[in-house]
């Protein structure tokens, strides 16, 4: 079954050469929930199909690189991780530590706890500082987006 997770608030950063503060962000990640899979020490993940991320006034852009959505029981925190170049970015708030990654959950107020800079299409994506909302819906499709290829 299709699931979309989304990450949205208000922060500060840059995409490609663009700097942007105290603008409207939205992270989405579209997967499938037969994918998650167990990697241990109560963490799972998600290989997503596509991850999207759109600034206000700034367009959206695609990650350049296979990413997985992740949930660590252990910790009570979720978040997005680059296969190639780590983690992108780990939020923590109430009911993550429960959540098994494939069903609803939110819209929830979420702490941005690590932030990382990725490669997107439109250049490296760095989210500085914000506040934020997560959700996420089984059954929820995201915006067409086109999958870039895996590297080899």
């Amino acid at each position: 079954m299709p699931i979309t997770y989304r990450l949205s608030g208000v922060g500060s950063g840059h995409l490609g050469s663009q700097a942007f503060r105290d603008a409207a962000f939205v992270f989405t990640g579209g997967g499938d929930t037969d994918a998650i899979a167990p990697i241990g020490g109560g963490v799972r993940v998600n290989l997503l199909l596509s991850l999207q991320v759109q600034v206000s006034g700034h367009g959206a852009a695609q990650g350049l690189h296979a990413v997985d959505f992740f949930v660590n029981n252990t910790s009570g925190g979720l978040g997005f991780l680059d296969e190639l170049a780590g983690d992108i970015i780990d939020v923590l708030g109430p009911g993550i530590a429960a959540f098994d990654g494939v069903s609803a959950l939110g819209p929830l107020a979420v702490d941005l706890d690590y932030l990382a800079p990725f490669s997107t299409t439109a250049g490296e994506f760095l989210l500085a500082q914000g506040g934020a909302r997560w959700r996420s819906r089984p059954g929820w499709r995201q915006p067409r987006c086109r999958r870039r290829p895996r590297p080899r």
